[in-house]
């Protein structure tokens, strides 16, 4: 079961971005959370994963500091967004039990992922030259709206006639090149790994 929600949870933050329950007016929960959550529950019961005590100071930190901030910042802020905040960040005071390399872990769930993106992508851009219909970058209007994720990035970016690729499925196009960024750091990773124990 836990390992099918860390499934998910990769699989809705890559595929599943575009979408969310809505909790208020302006404000959606993403499935990945959900899942998240639901993952880290589980290993908690399972005992698979505790609380680091460094990690639980900084956090710590970053909970007084952002309400400080809340308190005294501007005026364009919303109590459900500092909670949203804190909702985000509060799994990394977790670390695994298990001594396996995250590295490789990260790896071995993300990667094909990486890949399956980076094929939407490439027949997202280049089908823009024959033809581009509305859904083609952004298909959130095509979704009911209590499943719509409510935020406010910018899904659609032009540059010199042309629209930046998002790889269809992420929400802009900068979450598109992190991703590229990382699948690439990976690749990277492997090749020097297999120079070093299989080079002459």
């Amino acid at each position: 079961m836990l390992k099918g929600l860390i499934f998910l949870t990769a699989f809705s933050q890559i595929f599943l971005s575009r979408f969310g329950f809505q909790v208020g007016e302006t404000f959606s929960l993403a499935p990945s959370y959900i899942f998240l959550y639901a993952a880290l529950i589980t290993a908690i019961a399972k005992g698979l994963v505790f609380i680091d005590l460094k990690l639980l100071i900084i956090f710590s930190g970053v909970v007084l500091t952002s309400f400080v901030s809340f308190l005294f910042g501007e005026p364009e802020k919303t109590f459900t967004s500092l909670i949203l905040y804190w909702f985000i960040y509060f799994p990394f005071v977790f670390k695994s039990c298990n001594t396996a390399s995250p590295a490789l872990l990260f790896y071995n769930l993300y990667y094909p992922f990486f890949l399956l993106l980076a094929v939407f992508g490439l027949l997202q851009f280049g089908a823009q030259f024959f033809f581009n219909p509305d859904w083609l970058f952004d298909f959130r209007h095509n979704i009911p709206d209590f499943f719509q994720n409510k935020n406010t990035m910018n899904t659609v970016i032009l540059l010199s006639g042309l629209t930046k690729s998002n790889g269809f499925f992420c929400l802009e196009p900068s979450f598109f090149s992190q991703y590229m960024s990382y699948g690439l750091l990976f690749a990277e990773g492997l090749l020097l790994l297999f120079y070093y124990f299989f080079a002459d």
